[in-house]
């Protein structure tokens, strides 16, 4: 076959796979509802899409929750957006969802965070709650190893046991007195830069700079008094 027809079909297939991924990215996830008090709750979610978008209504009724395992070990969901309308996230909802790296809460919500919502999800980092959550769980975010930087305040009333198990880089901004700051303080958590896994890792590495920095200097001071010996 003439080189010019293979470059032609491979370039035909690669349109076709980035036409395919496009569509699958922006297909909508198809949710499944059960009814809850005077709304719904997700009881489970096809998500065909990396950005996912709770929505707030449904058949003109509010979405009230998430349920239990809804999202339970999805393997696309990268980007989470919840709405002021949703009251809890049920335990275990986005466990195990190992490409999840982005969380974001509307303001003037009011959602609670249930046991192990969060649990295992190796890529999530970046978690903006605003002041829209009043409890975070047991183990809600345990085992989420590259969370960053989490600011919270007043509103923020319960933290769970092991709510921030294992998560080793986190720093927890807190306001002097609420619940945040009782827990930081009793878990050791960061609360500044300078307290952080990163500051550590700054001061280790300067360390090790200046320390070889000095045995290049001594090995090359060496090496000139040696040449200066020969030579003379």
């Amino acid at each position: 076959m003439p080189v010019k027809k293979i470059s032609a079909l491979l370039l035909a297939l690669l349109f076709l796979i980035a036409l395919c991924s496009c569509e699958r990215q922006n297909q909508e996830s198809d949710f499944s509802y059960e009814a809850y008090e005077d709304g719904w709750v997700i009881s489970s979610a096809t998500v065909l899409s990396r950005t996912v978008r709770i929505p707030e209504t449904h058949d003109g009724k509010p979405i009230l929750g998430i349920k239990e395992s809804a999202f339970y070990r999805n393997e696309i969901l990268r980007e989470l957006t919840v709405p002021n309308t949703l009251r809890f996230i049920g335990k275990y909802a986005f466990a195990d969802c190992p490409k999840l790296n982005t969380l974001l809460f509307e303001e003037e919500g009011c959602c609670r965070i249930d046991d192990g919502a969060f649990e295992n999800c190796p890529l999530l980092s970046s978690v903006n709650l605003n002041s829209s959550v009043p409890s975070i769980g047991d183990g809600a975010f345990r085992n989420c190893r590259r969370l960053g930087t989490l600011q919270t305040d007043a509103s923020l009333e319960f933290i769970g046991e092991d709510a921030f198990f294992a998560c080793e880089r986190l720093i927890l901004k807190v306001q002097t007195g609420t619940v945040a700051d009782d827990y930081a303080e009793s878990h050791h958590l960061a609360t500044n830069f300078r307290d952080s896994v990163y500051f550590t890792y700054l001061q280790v590495g300067l360390a090790l700079t200046v320390g070889i920095l000095f045995l290049i200097g001594f090995l090359i001071f060496e090496k000139k008094r040696k040449n200066r010996k020969k030579s003379t």
